[in-house]
């Protein structure tokens, strides 16, 4: 099942030295030269993944373009990048295309991250200026978290209201940039969950460079902005959906019943053995239980999945007696 993961190397590649030839980035010593920054995380150093492939510059040259990631942990929680952008800055991705005219990846994120404003987005600060606006005091942030069901990682959005209301929450499934808390924040204004569209009087974000550009055309709508690097109610209710995120699934009650009819099998399964059910050739239908790799049971006069499951439980049960009865 894919954990979440942190981009802490973005995507860098070859560049064109004055001589003509290419000047590839040694992925493996920047990274050293990250954790002497990051000591912390080097303990999880077998977490990192390194993607790379190729990529086109527009001289015509072939180059490799690489990123570093690691599993999501709170030693990595809030990492932004850029603060260490002067270990691979000359390497980073530019507004560089392929032969064929695409624009390449580096230049879509870079046409993402500047702030849009106006007509066609949501973020129309005439609109804005003319909500009533209450006396709460807002939190907002986007940070990324583990998916539901943990599968990969999404960036969560919310905006929470100091009565304890949650005015907005959205999910964004890259990463996310100015525009996207610009819109975050303009639907908790005029589309906000319980109904009624308002501004607050106070607004406490997270202090990122990302935020920055956005903060004075908060102030313009008349709202006190706070950029904080801690912000403790909004923390408070993201660590709650981190651990929703990540915690296993109840069982069904259809789950719940088969456990309850066949526990020792479902003992067996859960923490050192396996089952097997089926026609098997030149020896027919069979039920086998297997203890690490050893077989413990084997039933070949069952006909059905139902006789089947009930000789594995009483096989296995008669095993596990017998291996308790040894130990003594």
């Amino acid at each position: 099942m894919a954990k979440a993961r942190i981009q802490i190397i973005p995507n860098i590649h070859g560049k064109i030295t004055r001589d003509g030839k290419i000047s590839e980035p040694d992925i493996y010593y920047i990274l050293e030269k990250w954790f002497e920054r990051h000591p912390e995380i080097k303990k999880r150093k077998d977490r990192i993944r390194i993607s790379s492939g190729r990529f086109t510059l527009l001289e015509g040259h072939r180059t490799d373009l690489v990123d570093a990631s690691i599993i999501w942990g709170p030693d990595i929680d809030g990492h932004n990048p850029s603060e260490d952008a002067d270990l691979y800055e000359y390497f980073l991705a530019e507004d560089q295309g392929d032969p064929t005219g695409n624009v390449g990846p580096a230049a879509e994120r870079h046409k993402r991250q500047q702030l849009k404003l106006g007509k066609g987005v949501a973020f129309v600060k005439t609109h804005l200026r003319r909500l009533p606006q209450s006396e709460e005091i807002w939190e907002a942030d986007i940070r990324p978290a583990p998916a539901p069901g943990n599968k990969g990682a999404i960036w969560e959005g919310l905006v929470l209201s100091n009565d304890g209301r949650l005015p907005i929450e959205r999910m964004f499934v890259e990463t996310a940039t100015v525009n996207d808390m610009a819109q975050l924040l303009a639907d908790a204004m005029r589309r906000p969950l319980d109904g009624e569209p308002r501004r607050p009087k106070t607004l406490r974000i997270r202090k990122r460079k990302e935020w920055a550009d956005l903060l004075p055309h908060l102030n313009q709508i008349g709202i006190q902005v706070i950029s904080a690097p801690r912000l403790a109610s909004w923390d408070k209710v993201f660590d709650a959906i981190c651990r929703d995120a990540t915690k296993k699934p109840s069982p069904t009650p259809e789950e719940e019943y088969i456990e309850e009819l066949y526990p020792t099998v479902a003992e067996s399964v859960r923490s050192q053995g396996h089952i097997e059910i089926g026609d098997q050739q030149g020896i027919g239908f069979v039920a086998r239980a297997m203890v690490y790799g050893a077989v413990v049971f084997e039933g070949r006069k069952v006909k059905t999945l139902a006789k089947a499951m009930s000789a594995l439980e009483a096989g296995l049960a008669d095993w596990f007696e017998r291996e308790c009865l040894s130990d003594d």
